[in-house]
């Protein structure tokens, strides 16, 4: 999706990065000055930036103290910090990136209660008319892109199957880990 107001990639300078552990790294970040939906409150920066058309945006969350937030994070915690963002003139600094995840979704399905899927209890004959068929792997893999223009976001899941055998101005400058979030603004 491309930003409702995109960055300019001649706004896009290095800028240092602090890591998890303290190391820093340079890093290209990206900059502009607009109003936006933000706020800066004891412990939490928050910025959400709309997509063209309004209705998704990308929420941005850097809590003094992320292993906690990160702990604590709840539908409830983000719709009462959507409640307290307040259109101001913000200027916003977030580095470019990408991010590429793939999970093994066994233990999850497991815990889930869907087990059956994965052990040959389930009956799967609906699919080829046997009972000998169960899911061998389950795996999902997503991918993540920010860039001046926009989000390129692409997800995947797939298995193999077996026989059985602020006011006035803001500054928000992302300069460290934090937490992102595609959402639905309606």
């Amino acid at each position: 999706a491309k930003w409702n107001e995109a960055f300019r990639p001649t706004s896009t300078m290095p800028g240092t990065f602090t890591r998890d552990d303290g190391s820093t790294v340079l890093a290209p970040f990206m900059r502009r000055v607009g109003s936006l939906p933000s706020l800066a409150e004891d412990g939490l920066l928050a910025a959400e930036l709309p997509y063209v058309g309004e209705e998704l945006a990308m929420l941005l969350l850097m809590p003094a103290d992320l292993p906690r937030f990160e702990g604590e994070l709840s539908a409830e915690q983000i719709a009462g910090i959507v409640a307290r963002l307040q259109l101001q003139t913000t200027e916003v600094a977030i580095p470019k990136w990408q991010h590429t995840t793939a999970l093994d979704l066994r233990p999850i399905l497991t815990e889930l209660g869907a087990g059956e899927l994965l052990d040959g209890r389930a009956d799967l004959s609906g699919i080829d008319g046997q009972r000998d068929l169960f899911l061998q792997t389950a795996r999902h893999k997503a991918f993540v892109l920010v860039d001046e223009s926009g989000t390129e976001a692409a997800a995947a899941t797939g298995g193999t199957a077996a026989i059985s055998g602020i006011a006035t101005s803001l500054r928000a400058e992302f300069n460290r880990p934090f937490v992102y979030l595609l959402r639905d603004r309606q």
